[in-house]
């Protein structure tokens, strides 16, 4: 972790007073890594279909195996603790909002509403990508590279128009 933070050994000792500090700093840079590059993704295509696609091409690799196998770890270990939950949520909350800010404006674009608000949708697709990275885990042949993509374009498929204008996802 002392490399991902840009530290050596001796730098992180006298820098940080726990792993716990040491974690949320990564957590920081590595958050606002894939703020940006799903910021810079979405940005770049103008449907949702685009989109999915774009994402499809990303690679899986390693790196966010071995991330999300840290950040479960922490979140196992800072839900024994109040204060350090309460860090873990600012920072993870910060990379739902970054989502919930794309979807929200991406559905400003469309002229239909989709099937969840921003704020749900944001949850509905973390949920989901930490889902799979769970089962790509445990069985990586199992999971293939375009699933996420092939869901996110499912969840994110507007509306059509219902009988009487109701919104069956309960919005």
């Amino acid at each position: 972790m002392a490399e991902s933070a840009g530290y050596t050994k001796g730098a992180v000792y006298s820098t940080f007073e726990s792993k716990a500090d040491l974690f949320l700093a990564v957590s920081d840079v590595v958050m606002e890594r894939r703020t940006r590059e799903i910021g810079a993704l979405v940005g770049a295509h103008e449907t949702v279909e685009a989109q999915a696609a774009a994402l499809a091409r990303r690679p899986v690799d390693g790196r966010n195996q071995r991330w999300f196998l840290v950040a479960v770890e922490f979140g196992m270990h800072a839900a024994q603790d109040a204060e350090l939950l309460s860090q873990f949520r600012r920072h993870y909350r910060g990379l739902r909002m970054s989502l919930v800010e794309l979807l929200a404006h991406d559905e400003a674009r469309s002229e239909r509403p989709r099937p969840f608000s921003a704020e749900l949708g944001a949850i509905v697709i973390l949920g989901l990508a930490n889902g799979l990275a769970l089962e790509r885990l445990i069985e990586p042949e199992g999971v293939p590279d375009d699933l996420m993509a092939r869901a996110f374009r499912l969840l994110s498929r507007p509306l059509e128009a219902t009988a009487g204008g109701a919104n069956p996802a309960g919005r």
